[in-house]
């Protein structure tokens, strides 16, 4: 039986964007890449120590700069945009894992450390406690990622070196 030729163009749109990120993979994230955005997201939650919503909403700008700044230089040195919606959906099933349990844990760590406290830094502990989890969280998502990545072009074989 004969394909259509729309699902002929579609699977072979399917392996030219598998193969963009499996090469893209390949290389190595640059390595401040991951403490620069635990460092953001700490410094951003340590500020309501301070009692400052001047400076918390001024962290909040300057942070969301340098992710956004971080996120442009990567996509910049991969050669493209990445979309959720073009990832293959196994690893956008384990990304929304990622992102829930991540999310799930940072809610955890303000109740109990930052809202369960009266220490008079418990907003910088919870923002350390945060930044060490999205630093270790990150590291070990992009292990995964790219492991199975790396498995699902082989699969397709699709040769990325």
């Amino acid at each position: 039986m004969d394909e259509s030729p729309s699902k002929v163009v579609l699977a072979e749109m399917e392996r030219r964007q598998l193969t963009l990120y499996a090469t893209a993979a390949a290389e190595p994230t640059p390595w401040w890449y991951f403490p620069l955005l635990a460092a953001t997201s700490a410094s951003i939650i340590a500020t309501f120590d301070v009692r400052s919503p001047l400076l918390t909403v001024l962290a909040v700008f300057v942070g969301g700069a340098v992710v956004g700044g971080s996120v442009k230089a990567v996509e910049h040195r991969a050669g493209f945009s990445a979309r959720l919606s073009a990832l293959p959906i196994p690893i956008r099933r384990q990304l929304n894992g990622y992102v829930i349990g991540h999310s799930l844990l940072v809610l955890a760590i303000l109740a109990f450390t930052a809202f369960g406290s009266d220490h008079d830094r418990r907003f910088t502990i919870a923002g350390l406690a945060i930044g060490a989890s999205l630093w270790l969280g990150a590291w070990g998502f992009q292990a995964r990622y790219r492991a199975q990545i790396r498995q699902l072009a082989e699969e397709a074989g699709i040769d990325v070196g």
